[in-house]
């Protein structure tokens, strides 16, 4: 009986030490979106598999586009944080990597790779693109948007050159069934744009809304449509994201909605081997953009140094050609 009894309680507490680690081992989590734009000649859909990997302080997603339009440069991208700097990786389609390597290296410093980084300060996406920053709304911000929840002001996702302001307010909700990702987020548009300069002017114009918009409206709003639970876990299985703007019709402002992007979450697994800095291949040119008062840096991974870095290369390894940074002299 004493036998029987204590296998059982190694049994339980062995299951207890496997979930808690589980429970704070990084989870993965992976699905498809589906962007659909309107706009008055045509309606425009974009797809996408998705990828999102969370880590107690940080966070890493990727996007694999279906289908790439004609000149689009992108066919997939990854954006990962780890706390305080966000590096951004872009995989070229084939016609962009084709040009790449066609182009004048003794003119322009290109890398062979097929792909493109850029490491920036901070720990929201740099790209305003909808389709590009919806993971991060989605299932990555909640430690960000809970942070400023008092403030109820958060870096400005939209485009800056139409709403040129560094900050916009937002509302958001966490809560039952989980509190790891928002429920709802109304992020707000200021109640003036920018408007294209006409030719030869001086500088851009600028449109006051009129009441009751020009306190500001609903850019952006995202709410989770259904949820589903995942290894043990209670996750977004349906989400919308819709973007809104304001148009003029017949002398009235009328609130409009220009895109939406629904995803569905179709798998969860724990990943306890998962790095937060993305891999890059050999001969990928690396855009530094952390040092402002310096300038940015630009240098090219090599076999010697073949991923991306949480600092610049050591100034011992580097040759300068201006505001080129060069690791051994490549």
């Amino acid at each position: 009986m004493q036998r029987a009894l204590c296998v059982c309680l190694f049994f339980l507490c062995s299951s207890f030490i496997v979930s808690a680690e589980e429970d704070k081992a990084p989870f993965k989590l992976s699905g498809k979106l589906k962007l659909v734009a309107s706009n008055a000649i045509a309606e425009q859909s974009t797809e996408a598999n998705f990828t999102i990997i969370l880590f107690t302080y940080g966070w890493r997603y990727s996007l694999e586009f279906a289908a790439h339009k004609t000149g689009s440069r992108e066919k997939a991208m990854e954006v990962a944080c780890n706390g305080k700097d966000i590096y951004e990786v872009i995989t070229l389609t084939p016609e962009a990597h084709r040009k790449n390597l066609e182009s004048d290296r003794a003119k322009v410093a290109v890398g062979t790779s097929g792909q493109e980084a850029i490491v920036s300060s901070g720990v929201v996406p740099r790209n305003t693109d909808p389709i590009h920053i919806f993971p991060w709304l989605a299932f990555c911000s909640k430690s960000y948007c809970s942070g400023l929840q008092n403030k109820q002001m958060m870096t400005n996702i939209f485009q800056r050159s139409s709403w040129p302001t560094n900050q916009v307010r937002f509302k958001a909700s966490f809560g039952e069934p989980s509190d790891l990702f928002p429920s709802t987020l109304e992020i707000y548009k200021p109640g003036f744009a920018r408007l294209k300069a006409p030719r030869n002017a001086s500088k851009s114009l600028v449109q006051n809304y009129p009441p009751p918009y020009d306190s500001g409206f609903i850019g952006a709003a995202y709410r989770v449509k259904s949820w589903t639970r995942l290894s043990g876990k209670n996750i977004p299985k349906e989400s919308l994201l819709a973007y809104h703007d304001l148009h003029e019709v017949d002398g009235r402002w009328q609130l409009t909605t220009n895109l939406t992007i629904v995803s569905v979450v179709e798998k969860l697994e724990f990943a306890p081997d998962a790095e937060v800095l993305p891999m890059v291949k050999i001969d990928t040119q690396v855009l530094d953009l952390r040092f402002p008062a310096k300038g940015w840096i630009s240098y090219f991974t090599t076999s010697n140094s073949p991923n991306l870095q949480t600092e610049p290369p050591v100034s011992e390894k580097l040759t300068r050609a201006g505001n080129r940074v060069m690791i051994n002299g490549k």
